[in-house]
């Protein structure tokens, strides 16, 4: 099965109306987290690393400046494990090359919907948001599978 997990920095999530947007801005517990230049290929090396350690075969990732877009095939992936661990892992990772104190970093939920679509998803996960940033696609063939054991 694909799934396709999304994930946003903190205090990047705000509502419309704009009123609502302003007054969740000032019930912020802390300063909104942006994904730079130095910190994006940190985030897509944890995703990579989270998912080579795990039972799923990682198809696409894109990190944007405020979310992250991850396109996966394995088990069902509705449990909020694995975008925790990713979450975890780059936020470890953030803090020990950049030198960055602890701060919040993510927003605490996940979007995690089932593809359907596969096709239409992989587009847009790669080429669908504007300009690209940190991203990876598998190169085509099949599935990384695991050295067999004897």
């Amino acid at each position: 099965m694909y799934w396709l997990i999304t994930f946003t920095t903190y205090g990047t999530h705000l509502h419309d109306p704009p009123a609502l947007a302003r007054w969740e801005q000032r019930q912020l517990s802390a300063d909104i987290y942006l994904l730079n230049e130095q910190r994006r290929p940190i985030v897509l090396a944890a995703i990579r690393r989270v998912c080579e350690r795990s039972s799923w075969d990682l198809i696409a990732a894109h990190v944007r400046t405020n979310h992250v877009h991850i396109l996966l095939d394995g088990p069902d992936a509705r449990s909020a494990s694995l975008a925790s661990a990713i979450k975890s892992d780059a936020s470890r990772r953030l803090s020990l090359e950049l030198g960055e104190p602890h701060m919040r970093r993510w927003t605490r939920s996940s979007s995690i919907l089932r593809v359907r679509d596969f096709d239409r998803i992989l587009k847009y996960v790669i080429d669908g948001q504007g300009p690209p940033m940190a991203r990876y696609q598998r190169p085509a063939g099949p599935p990384h599978l695991p050295p067999a054991t004897l």
